[in-house]
Formats: C-alpha cells, structure tokens, sequence
C-alpha cells in the first residue's frame, strides 16, 4: 500500500470512530436525563420527556419524588410575557375542564395552595407502558403541574 493510501484509510477510521463515539455520548447522556428522577439535575428535561410536554420560561417551580410512590410532582409558575397559551394549548394537547370537581387535588403538588379557583383549566393524561402522566394548566395564573407516575 502506498503511504497516501494509509494515511486516509487510518484518517477515515479515527474520523469514524470519532462520529460513534459521539453518538454513544450522545445517547449515553439523553439516557441518563430520561432515568432521572430527582428534581434537581436536568428536572425539566426530564419531566418534557415523559410527559411529552413542552414547559416554556418559568419564573418559579416547585417539585417532588417519592421513592415509595415513584412518582414525581412538579409546579411551574410560567412567565406570561413569553407565552402564546392558545398555542400553548394546542401544541400539548390540553383539553379544557368544564369543573373543578374533575381535579384530583391528591394527584398535583400544593394545587390547594397555588390553584385560583378559576374555570380556566386545561387537562391531559398520558399512558404509555404502564407509566401515567398528569398535566394541568390553569391560564388565568399561567401555572402549570405536571404529575409522573414512573413504571419502574
């Protein structure tokens, strides 16, 4: 073989193993966001991935994990200024509550504390593989609470 040819095949092979390298990186890390069940590192990441929701700006938040459930709630203050909610609504699916009775306020973290009362409720409940995802909006206050009931 001649040197020219040695030089790009052993260049190809570094340039290849360099692109998979990154893809199992890559991988390796959308992983560990998805495995996440803390509410400190890459929570929100985490929480879009399986409840398959978008969570625009946020001004404040609030979350738990429960071991023992395996159940993560969380609380999202959004910023009004940087959100479009007929869009909002939309884009995630919501479906627009006609009562407060259809609330489960067990299965939302503080909603008694944080929820205005109002009738400006939008609802989703997602199912996939045994795990259940619980998302509520209430557009007069721009809050936002998110329930995962994880399957492992």
């Amino acid at each position: 073989m001649n040197k020219k040819l040695k030089i790009t095949l052993i260049t190809l092979a570094v340039i290849i193993i360099v692109i998979v390298g990154a893809f199992q990186g890559l991988k390796a890390f959308v992983g560990s966001i998805h495995d996440q069940r803390s509410c400190e590192w890459a929570n929100i990441d985490n929480i879009e991935m399986h409840a398959k929701l978008d969570i625009p700006k946020v001004i404040k938040s609030d979350c738990n994990y429960s071991e023992h459930t395996n159940t993560k709630m969380a609380y999202f203050e959004l910023d009004s200024t940087a959100l479009n909610t007929e869009n909002y609504i939309q884009a995630n699916g919501l479906t627009k509550m006609d009562d407060t009775s259809q609330v489960d306020s067990q299965k939302y973290l503080n909603l008694d504390k944080n929820f205005t009362g109002d009738l400006a409720l939008y609802f989703r409940k997602n199912s996939y593989q045994l795990e259940n995802t619980y998302i509520l909006l209430d557009t007069s206050s721009h809050k936002l609470w998110v329930t995962i009931e994880y399957e492992d």
